[in-house]
């Protein structure tokens, strides 16, 4: 996703963050229990993002999670702040057209999609560096890339 219109405005994912972003993430990620969630075995990439997406909105994390992960065109990736997340947040509670609900539910799937993604890769390595010289690890399973949203 390089930028996607909401609300009127020009947004893109935040691509460089500072060590301040990735913690204020990783600890929103794990209050929504989202750290936890994975692509079962068997389970389509369709299905494994509707189930993300119930799993954020009921954590009542939504919001707060677009607005770390978002920012306004122009802003500059080390701009990022926890005040801005939650300008960017109150922005987005306050969407009313359906292009826009649609576009943060999508947007919303495809930041965390990729945000999991990039996880369980460092993770992976991470495991694979600690045991190098031992037993091959299995292949964990990947979330999908970007997958719009079905209406419900």
């Amino acid at each position: 996703m390089d930028y996607l219109e909401i609300g009127g405005q020009k947004w893109r994912a935040a691509k460089r963050s500072t060590i301040e972003h990735d913690f204020w993430l990783m600890k929103h990620i794990r209050e929504a229990g989202l750290d936890a969630v994975r692509l079962r075995p068997g389970e389509r990439p369709e299905e494994f993002a509707v189930r993300l997406l119930h799993e954020v909105i009921g954590s009542g994390k939504a919001f707060t999670l677009l607005g770390g992960m978002l920012l306004p065109d122009g802003v500059p990736d080390e701009h990022w702040s926890p005040e801005r997340a939650e300008l960017t947040a109150v922005f987005m509670r306050g969407l009313a057209a359906d292009e826009d609900k649609a576009a943060v539910k999508s947007a919303i799937i495809s930041l965390l999609t990729g945000f999991l993604e990039a996880g369980l890769r460092s993770y992976a390595d991470s495991v694979t560096a600690s045991t190098a010289g031992s037993q091959p690890q299995p292949e964990q399973p990947q979330p999908p890339a970007f997958v719009p949203v079905p209406p419900y």
